[in-house]
């Protein structure tokens, strides 16, 4: 199932494709999906999570976690509340051919298929401690990785990252938000 795009990227700023209005970046970090909070129209809700929380041990996902995502983001899609992924790798390596970013990446993939029928997820948050050091084919091996199922998604960077970003090319900073 793929979904149409709801947001564009121009310049590096995130726009809304209806009415191409540019979204004012306002977010507010949620740590447990568990636990209700209040939701608000004008914040991006940014999810954060362990990869030891999705695949506690190699190859073995959590789906129950996973689930209750699912059904996080559904209550927000109904709200027209917007969120994105940010997942904390476990280990992290300078390498892009490395054991670490290919469990990294397939961890990341595996949530955003369980996922995938969720409006309300505009992306995923490229974390520092993921891509900032080190390759940076590490950037272009998870989006590639993700763009198939999902070429909907924006890609959430800092600074640092996004410089990576644009390094690897307009491919790749094109669909890049410095937030």
């Amino acid at each position: 199932m793929k979904l149409d795009p709801l947001f564009s990227v121009k310049d590096n700023q995130l726009y809304t494709i209806a009415g191409d209005a540019k979204v004012e970046l306002n977010f507010s970090d949620v740590n447990d999906i568990s636990v209700p909070c209040e939701l608000n129209q004008k914040t991006i809700y940014k999810i954060l999570v362990d990869q030891k929380t999705i695949e506690p041990e190699a190859e073995c996902y959590n789906e129950e976690y996973l689930a209750s995502l699912r059904d996080f983001l559904k209550i927000m899609e109904e709200k027209n509340v917007f969120a994105v992924l940010c997942v904390k790798p476990e280990a992290v390596s300078d390498s892009a051919d490395s054991a670490e970013v290919e469990s990294y990446t397939a961890c990341v993939k595996h949530a955003t298929r369980r996922i995938k029928d969720c409006v309300s997820l505009a992306g995923v948050w490229l974390t520092d401690d993921f891509a900032a050091s080190g390759d940076d084919a590490k950037i272009s091996y998870l989006i590639d990785e993700l763009v198939g199922k999902h070429a909907h998604y924006v890609y959430f960077a800092s600074e640092k990252v996004l410089a990576k970003a644009k390094n690897l090319g307009e491919e790749y900073s094109s669909k890049t938000v410095l937030a």
